[in-house]
């Protein structure tokens, strides 16, 4: 944890601080128990409907609640180290699930509630799940996957009968314990599950302060409108901001921009994070009057941001935003902070106290500054996963010589920002240079035609590889020559004149199980050959 009242300067601040894990840590002590004890009225979880009162559960109230459904899960057989999965919209049942199994020193099991039951069947026979606690679809496809579904009624609330159990006394845990298991989106092979120890709450707490512009204020109020099933939202956002006892909003139901606009106009949102692929929503449907807000800073991460984009950000909600980078496997490497430094467009930020990061060759060496190479960082830190469930091959293929290594390319300068420079085996050689396919999207996404755009490579028999941009439109454009040629000079314009998509195709690009762009199918279906 940074003390914020004294910070003034990165470098001082990156120098001087040191990790001291204490000897028992629990998740759910952490975010909830304590504050019942000390401050039991204090708002922890704040409800906003779509008509009517917004409603308010104090850390009190969901502590109670936590208990009674520990006690809940203790009499279905749940102990330490069970898998508890979890598929349920933001809100109190979400969060209670959670915390009570890791009140138990379970191992809770976060799923989206848009997946499809054969996706949710997948990750509970991968993990032995023993509970499933869901709402939605397809539950009867799911009785015999699980020993006990627990279904979520119409009113949204866990059932009464789940709840009547004496309240479950916490387990003790430790913060290399196992926690929560993320599953991976399965890009590139089926999905993996990405398993955190408790110490995940405490190794995001550095970035957290830091891309937040030196959080906490005593009368923050946080919220994502991303699911809480996700790395992202859950560490970057709701555990750490219930850790320093601060309200985080729930918006359960279907997204749109205009409930964004909504919800940071009456909710009183101070710090947002708003991921990359929502903020290019924002921008492309700005309200024509925007509403004014408390924000004191928006985050976001996903990909990296289009050129000028902060500036378009900032100009719609008055507030600059910092981006960060990492991975589920290990998160918040780099992040900017607005209040501390200034991130030079095209840098994710500076490196996050606590962070050992190097920049390694192909021998996994490290490279000299400003160099580029594979971004990997220290499988010693709190904020690197514990490995891959089941796989020891797949672990060991990732956390090597001490380094958790990402895949991505990148290069740190002499000033201690990181620059990321695309994913590795996705590299385009185009006229014998190396192009990073997430580079030009970048800059194709600053056209206000494009909504989403995947680049890939298909063989050339002259330049080697030829990039192609397969990009889906935003409302109100159409698909012409003109406009192929507009994305084309863009990326001439602002990378080199040899990298440019040669082919644009316009068309909805497919996506995977958790709603990212599937970069393998995309290929395959619209690629040539040579």
């Amino acid at each position: 944890m940074l003390d914020t009242r004294s910070i003034t300067d990165w470098a001082v601040l990156r120098g001087s601080f040191r990790w001291s894990l204490p000897a028992t840590f629990n998740i759910a002590e952490s975010t909830c128990g304590r504050h019942a004890r000390e401050r039991p009225g204090r708002p922890a979880v704040v409800l906003s409907p779509e008509e009517g009162d917004s409603t308010t559960v104090t850390f009190a109230e969901l502590d109670d609640l936590v208990g009674r459904a520990a006690g809940g899960l203790l009499g279905l057989g749940v102990g330490r180290g069970d898998r508890v999965a979890i598929r349920l919209e933001q809100g109190v049942p979400c969060l209670v699930s959670l915390l009570a199994t890791l009140r138990l020193g379970g191992i809770a099991v976060p799923i989206p509630p848009s997946f499809a039951a054969e996706a949710v069947a997948y990750r509970l026979r991968d993990s032995g799940a023993r509970v499933l606690i869901a709402e939605g679809r397809d539950l009867d496809a799911l009785h015999g996957e699980v020993a006990h579904l627990v279904t979520v009624g119409g009113d949204g609330g866990l059932p009464g009968e789940f709840l009547e159990a004496a309240p479950a006394e916490p387990v003790e845990t430790a913060p290399d314990d196992p926690a929560l298991l993320f599953y991976t989106s399965g890009s590139t092979g089926p999905p993996k599950g990405v398993l955190h120890g408790h110490r995940l709450l405490l190794g995001h707490l550095p970035g957290f302060q830091l891309m937040f512009d030196l959080a906490p204020d005593e009368d923050d109020v946080y919220w994502t409108p991303s699911v809480w099933a996700w790395q992202g939202s859950l560490g970057d956002l709701v555990l750490p901001a219930l850790h320093f006892g601060c309200p985080v909003v729930a918006t359960p139901g279907r997204f749109s921009t205009e409930r964004v606009h909504r919800t940071l106009a009456t909710m009183g949102v101070t710090r947002a994070f708003l991921a990359t692929a929502v903020l290019r929503r924002l921008v492309l449907e700005p309200p024509d009057d925007p509403p004014s807000t408390s924000l004191r800073a928006i985050c976001t991460g996903g990909d990296p941001l289009p050129p000028g984009f902060g500036r378009e950000v900032a100009r719609l909600f008055g507030v600059g935003v910092n981006d960060d980078y990492g991975l589920t496997e290990t998160s918040h490497i780099a992040a900017g902070c607005n209040a501390l430094y200034p991130t030079p467009e095209g840098a994710v930020g500076r490196l996050v106290p606590g962070r050992q990061v190097a920049i390694l060759d192909d021998d996994l060496r490290p490279v000299a500054v400003g160099e580029e190479g594979q971004i990997a960082s220290s499988a010693d830190d709190p904020i690197a996963m514990l490995g891959y469930w089941g796989r020891p091959e797949a672990t060991g293929e990732r956390l090597v010589d001490g380094w958790c290594l990402t895949g991505d390319r990148g290069r740190l300068d002499e000033d201690g920002y990181l620059w990321y420079l695309g994913r590795m085996g996705q590299a385009m050689k185009v006229s014998g240079q190396l192009v990073g396919p997430e580079e030009v999207e970048a800059v194709l996404r600053a056209h206000s035609c494009v909504a989403e755009v995947c680049v890939f490579a298909e063989p050339d028999p002259v330049l080697g590889d030829r990039p192609v941009a397969v990009v889906e439109l935003g409302p109100g454009w159409e698909e012409s020559t003109d406009l192929a040629d507009e994305l084309r000079l863009l990326a001439r314009e602002h990378l080199a004149r040899f990298v440019y998509p040669r082919r644009v195709v316009f068309e909805a690009l497919p996506r995977n199980s958790s709603g990212k762009v599937d970069r393998a199918v995309t290929r395959d279906r619209f690629a040539k050959g040579g």
